[in-house]
């Protein structure tokens, strides 16, 4: 896995530094409003949210005056809270955005579009055991560009199911439960810096 993210920033290293004329690197800090949800047995339970934080760097490449293609590395906390106690996962990973900028007077509404891969590098204590270490899913969101800073919202959505455990009804396998599935989503509210 630190090969890959290696890689990554490499990757975006070259790209900033190929081309400055037509590319952004920006980084990218905010809040997250992260919970989960469970399945199993025809149920679908849905945890308290827990707050997080978002880190990173994005590099914005222009394809023409409206559309952009916009990759990112950034740690994300996910989770969930239920009755007073909180699971935290710290997440790297890499989303890759299609971005559509519509003019709002002297700024630029930029809507974005494209799916994730999230790699999980720690959490709470027994959580890492039962949760795969790869979630992919999609992000959705607007940013409000007000120059070298901008202010937005992210919707993600885990589509992988992350969860490794197995389903026991406790008496033997009569009471058929089903998969265990478990899936990521968060709500973000972010800002971003020019470099």
């Amino acid at each position: 896995m630190k090969k890959l993210i290696t890689s990554v920033f490499t990757l975006l290293l070259v790209m900033t530094l190929s081309n400055q004329s037509n590319a952004q690197l920006a980084a990218k800090a905010g809040l997250v409003f992260a919970n989960q949800t469970v399945s199993f047995g025809g149920l679908s339970v849905s945890a308290d949210s827990q707050l997080g934080a978002q880190l990173g760097v994005t590099y914005t490449k222009m394809i023409n005056d409206n559309f952009n293609f916009r990759p990112g590395l950034l740690y994300t906390m996910k989770g969930a809270s239920s009755e007073g106690e909180g699971t935290t996962l710290g997440y790297v990973g890499v989303p890759l955005d299609a971005v559509y900028g519509v003019p709002v007077g002297d700024h630029t509404l930029n809507l974005h579009f494209g799916p994730y891969l999230d790699f999980l590098l720690h959490g709470t204590e027994g959580a890492t055991e039962a949760l795969k270490s790869l979630d992919l899913g999609v992000n959705l969101g607007a940013e409000i560009d007000l120059g070298q800073f901008g202010i937005g919202l992210n919707i993600s959505r885990g589509l992988s199911n992350i969860s490794e455990t197995e389903s026991d009804d406790g008496l033997g396998g009569i009471i058929d439960l089903g998969d265990i599935t478990a899936k990521n989503q968060y709500f973000a509210l972010y800002v971003t810096y020019d470099l």
